[in-house]
């Protein structure tokens, strides 16, 4: 294989992978809010749509939603029994990555261009934390495994104009093994606080 050819075909790769994450964030905003859900959503009106499963106080766990995408595998959804519907979280399946983690580094930024064009500017960090042994660029994956690095990028109401009663839009890289890692992304609604503090309140009244 010549490296014209060669050219061509990452090119082809790249055109399909920004596709693909076009297509996700024109799901996001398809509906009247993030993946098809509406803030404060109760349960019962959820339940009636999609299938949830126990796995938390509040939290529960899908495999599929009204609004959602074919390329993210996993969701989590926080629901509270007075504020409703307060937070979701998605997953993409795991991506196989080098050491250096180029792949799953590329479709992280493919898909925050492709929120970018949704939600205007965020910010994007690649962090690395101070007196890491692991700062070498062929030790990205293994730093990422063992929680010394981080890659996120956030679009808070601050930066930017959102919409849907979505207060914060979150993407990391988040690690599984030091040779694969998934994309998270994850909307908190405005009433986000409420949930939270109405959680511990509860657990305050039982000491």
């Amino acid at each position: 294989m010549n490296a014209s050819h060669l050219l061509t075909l990452l090119s082809r790769l790249r055109a399909r992978l920004w596709l693909a994450a076009v297509a996700i964030a024109t799901a996001l905003s398809a509906h009247a809010g993030p993946l098809g859900l509406e803030m404060g959503t109760p349960l019962k009106k959820l339940r009636a749509k999609v299938q949830l499963t126990p796995e938390g106080r509040n939290e529960y766990r899908a495999r599929s939603l009204p609004g959602g995408h074919p390329d993210f595998a996993a969701y989590r959804l926080l629901i509270s029994p007075v504020h409703g519907l307060c937070k979701v979280t998605a997953w993409t399946r795991p991506v196989r990555t080098g050491p250096r983690g180029l792949e799953i580094r590329h479709r992280f930024d493919q898909l925050r261009e492709a929120l970018t064009s949704r939600y205007g500017a965020g910010r994007r960090y690649d962090l690395l934390r101070e007196g890491s042994l692991w700062g070498n660029r062929q030790d990205w994956m293994v730093a990422l495994q063992r929680n010394e690095r981080r890659l996120y990028a956030v679009w808070t109401d601050e930066m930017t104009e959102l919409d849907g009663k979505v207060s914060q839009v979150k993407l990391r890289v988040d690690p599984v093994g030091t040779d694969k890692a998934r994309l998270q992304l994850g909307f908190e609604f405005r009433n986000v606080n409420e949930c939270v503090q109405g959680v511990k309140d509860k657990q305050a009244r039982r000491l």
